[in-house]
């Protein structure tokens, strides 16, 4: 704890502060994050296959997509050390390596997959949290309605001033309630810091 609150200082401090000594300490602070950074791959690895070995032991729910987890990251691995050793594509029909093709045509397609499934369901919880239950959900839904019709062709053949509406209300509106949210944010991440300075937020030694 007391390692964090001088560090913490120290560095808040050199950000205000100009001059050689300011820049090499925030130099300094960037290559050590980079050391320590690099000790933390292993604990990453290990947390990611305890967890799914865990889940394979216990038979968890949908154990078996740990068991494909598993197998598509060491092959992965393994081709990426295999094609770092000078093993050219051009026995593959191309120029790629074969890692790039491997991403280009599995893993691509399945991230595509994945968030074509997420629009229905963002339609879906759209649908509940625009129900005009109240003023403030019908000028929701009355703010959304414009927005979106505003963004396609059919709303400004239906009704041209309808795109500056809705520009409008991106610009204004919208741009202050973004202000407020992320000056809550702010206020909210100076507070959380100046707990974990002071010791009163503990969370991260382990500690409640």
């Amino acid at each position: 704890m007391l390692l964090v609150f001088i560090f913490g200082v120290v560095f808040m401090i050199q950000y205000y502060l100009p001059g050689y000594a300011s820049i090499w300490l925030a130099q300094k602070n960037a290559e050590w994050s980079m050391v320590l950074g690099f000790f933390l791959y292993p604990l990453a690895i290990y947390s990611f296959f305890f967890y799914h070995i865990m889940r394979i032991r216990k038979k968890a729910e949908r154990w078996r997509y740990s068991i494909i987890t598993i197998i598509a990251a060491l092959g992965m691995t393994f081709v990426g050390f295999y094609v770092q050793f000078g093993t050219d594509a051009a026995s593959f029909g191309d120029s790629r390596y074969l890692f790039q093709r491997l991403f280009d045509n599995i893993l691509v397609p399945l991230e595509s997959t994945m968030f074509s499934l997420l629009a229905f369901y963002i339609a879906s919880a759209a649908a509940r949290a625009f129900r005009a239950r109240n003023v403030e959900a019908t000028l929701l839904l009355a703010t959304a309605v414009i927005i979106m019709i505003s963004r396609v062709p059919i709303g400004q053949w239906l009704w041209p001033p309808l795109f500056d509406i809705g520009n409008w209300i991106i610009q204004w509106p919208s741009t202050a309630a973004k202000r407020a949210i992320l000056i809550g944010v702010g206020l909210g991440g100076a507070a959380t810091s100046l707990k974990i300075l002071l010791g009163i937020e503990r969370s991260y030694l382990g500690m409640r």
